[in-house]
């Protein structure tokens, strides 16, 4: 499922003085066809393109992709930075399993959203967004244990 046109995309990172490149496309594309959060690693075994390049790289595009407001980095505690496209992120919640860390988006519809226009007047933050990460052990590290 395509979330995101992957050259609008591109589009906006050269607007934002970003290069256009192969590297760049490929973790475009990725993150546009995930409604969950990735992580480097993730990215490394998802793509043919990112898997070829070193983690650092990927985590440094990762970086300027989250500078220019095209990813966010959702945090995880102690696990590896997970990014997911700004444009997604909206009004989305996830549940991580504490064991393997894995990533799952959550559908239902949000109920905060009436929360943040509450908390941008009250006390004039602008751009306000939240991010909810529930925690437990998912089905398949349950039945290995």
């Amino acid at each position: 499922m395509i979330l995101t046109d992957t050259d609008d995309l591109i589009k906006r990172c050269r607007d934002a003085g970003m290069r256009s490149t192969k590297l760049l496309r490929a973790a475009l594309e990725l993150l546009s066809q995930t409604d969950s959060p990735v992580s480097i690693q993730q990215c490394t075994e998802m793509s043919e393109e990112l898997g070829a390049c070193d983690q650092v790289t990927i985590y440094r595009l990762f970086e300027r992709l989250e500078k220019v407001g095209i990813a966010r980095r959702i945090g995880l505690h102690e696990r590896a930075a997970h990014f997911i496209l700004t444009d997604s992120f909206h009004h989305r919640h996830f549940v991580c399993c504490t064991s393997c860390g894995s990533v799952r988006a959550l559908t239902d519809h949000c109920t905060l959203g009436h929360m943040e226009e509450h908390i941008a007047e009250e006390t004039g933050y602008q751009k306000l967004y939240h991010e909810l990460v529930f925690y437990g052990v998912c089905p398949k590290c349950s039945d290995a244990a």
